[in-house]
Order: structure tokens, then sequence, then C-alpha cells
């Protein structure tokens, strides 16, 4: 499998030849995670950056090559709150 990055997308592609299109399972995990399962044996696992939009992934296949686009989005940062942490002093 291979991975490139692009400046719309990251796009992962694979020779699947011989491989029937029902043994092969794109999905996404957690929101960063593309997991690609061929049939009962292999799988892979790629981790991306807050950057991807595994939501509005596509894949394509045309018998021979899988090619799964993800295109890049604006990351959404959420803004955690602020806590102090009580320190203890201990005297030496």
């Amino acid at each position: 499998m291979d991975v490139q990055e692009t400046a719309a997308a990251y796009i992962v592609s694979s020779n699947l030849s011989g491989l029937p299109i029902h043994g092969v399972q794109v999905q996404a995990e957690n929101g960063n995670v593309l997991v690609v399962k061929c049939g009962r044996g292999f799988g892979r696992r790629f981790v991306f950056p807050p950057n991807a939009s595994l939501d509005n992934a596509r894949a394509v296949w045309d018998g021979r090559l899988l090619t799964v686009s993800i295109p890049k989005v604006q990351p959404i940062y959420k803004s955690l709150p602020t806590k102090t942490i009580v320190m203890k002093v201990i005297r030496l």
C-alpha cells in the first residue's frame, strides 16, 4: 500500500489484483484512522492528522487498484479549559 500527500488530499492506493471485491472493506475509525481489510488475514491501519476528513473520503476500485482519497480540511481544535494544579511544597 502506498500513501501520498497532495495539497488537497491524502491518497492511499494498493494493487489488489486477484482479490474479489466482496473481500475488500474500507472503514473509518475514531475520526482519523483508515482501515483497509482484504479477506480474513490481511488488514492495514493508517492514522491521519486532524486535517484529514475521513467523513468525506472516497474509495474507487477498478478491479486491480484500490484508491482511497481523503480530502484535507481546516482542522477544528477544541479549546480546553485551563486547570490550576495545586503544588505541595516540601521543606528540606
